[in-house]
């Protein structure tokens, strides 16, 4: 950390996955470096943690995973329920200067351009109504220069929206492009609408299963594919994922990756760049990873949108939510490390 009247760090690198893929001791140790690195270090202190950290990397990891149901703010809600107040942990207070830091360090607040020379697909990973807005706008202006993916996916799944987001669907004039006979009910019709609004889709698509009506459970088992063939630039997708564990849990983002690469087969030519929120990036690069790199031998680049590249104001994030989302990482990187261990 510099010395400077505020805390800054030096970057440190998210894991990365190139076309062919890394030998897993290359991935382990990019894992091991954003792990032990000195922001995650700073905020561990900050916890009250100490600095306990394992010179055996498996032996850290454990230790981070089990103390870090310390920053856990979400507690079973939706990540835009995360209040803005102030983080503490047992009676310390995590300054948000430094939190703010540590994030911008560990690649969660400033957003970059991908590789998009290499790429051949472009994933939209959907999530809240304004956050599809801006992600789709991202993945749009990824696409005015040369060359360019020649498809966009955009992965969803059947969750029933809140009324404040049915609210914002309606204040940003999706309402307007949902298909005919639909109501704005899930996040399945707020990616559809989305999706049409930005890529200015009027026609009809080809679709495959049967779009949920929310409610009845369907927001675990729905699936579907919509596909509008030969659109202005691309051919454009909307992948309705269901659950891996429907009896648990609605789809994750690992859940909706996994469903789209077992019906769209990719290959080590290949390069995905998955778009979403610049905060998600480090946590749903290792779950692309999981989900497409590994299996499949394909690059994965996840890239992000930030305050100056959205096209709509969305929730500001604060230490609560950095905090709540460096633990994301902790346990996707538990999640890979065991594929990684387990061949």
């Amino acid at each position: 950390m510099r010395r400077d009247a505020s805390p800054a760090f030096d970057p440190v690198d998210v894991p990365r996955w190139p076309a062919g893929g890394v030998p897993d001791a290359v991935l382990l140790e990019s894992l091991w470096a954003w792990l032990s690195g000195e922001p995650v270090q700073a905020l561990a202190k900050a916890s009250g943690w100490g600095w306990a950290g394992s010179a055996d990397p498996r032996r850290l990891l454990g230790e981070l995973c089990q103390r870090c149901a310390d920053w856990d703010f979400r507690r079973n809600r939706e990540r835009g329920a995360i209040e803005s107040d102030a983080a503490v942990v047992g009676d310390r207070l995590i300054p948000e200067e430094l939190a703010v830091a540590a994030a911008r360090a560990l690649g969660m607040v400033d957003a970059t351009e991908p590789p998009l020379a290499d790429a051949s697909r472009l994933v939209v990973l959907a999530g809240a109504v304004r956050a599809n807005v801006n992600r789709l706008h991202r993945a749009r202006s990824f696409q005015r220069g040369e060359p360019r993916p020649g498809e966009v996916v955009v992965t969803t799944a059947a969750r029933d929206l809140s009324a404040a987001e049915r609210s914002q669907a309606d204040t940003l004039g999706l309402t307007e492009w949902l298909l005919p006979g639909r109501r704005m009910t899930t996040e399945a019709d707020a990616v559809v609408a989305a999706a049409r609004a930005t890529w200015e889709l009027r026609g009809l698509p080809e679709i495959d299963g049967r779009l949920p009506d929310g409610g009845d459970g369907e927001e675990r088992t729905a699936a579907a594919w919509l596909r509008w063939p030969g659109g202005a630039v691309a051919d454009v997708t909307v992948v309705v994922a269901p659950s891996a564990d429907p009896d648990a849990r609605r789809a994750n983002t690992f859940d909706q990756l996994t469903y789209w690469r077992t019906r769209s087969p990719l290959t080590p030519r290949d390069h995905v760049v998955a778009v979403t929120t610049q905060i998600y990036v480090p946590y749903q690069q290792l779950v692309a990873i999981r989900a497409l790199g590994r299996p499949a031998r394909c690059g994965v680049t996840v890239a992000g949108v930030d305050a100056a590249a959205s096209a709509t104001p969305t929730k500001a994030f604060g230490s609560r939510d950095y905090l709540q989302e460096i633990r994301s990482f902790f346990l996707a990187a538990a999640d890979l490390r065991r594929d990684v261990d387990a061949g």
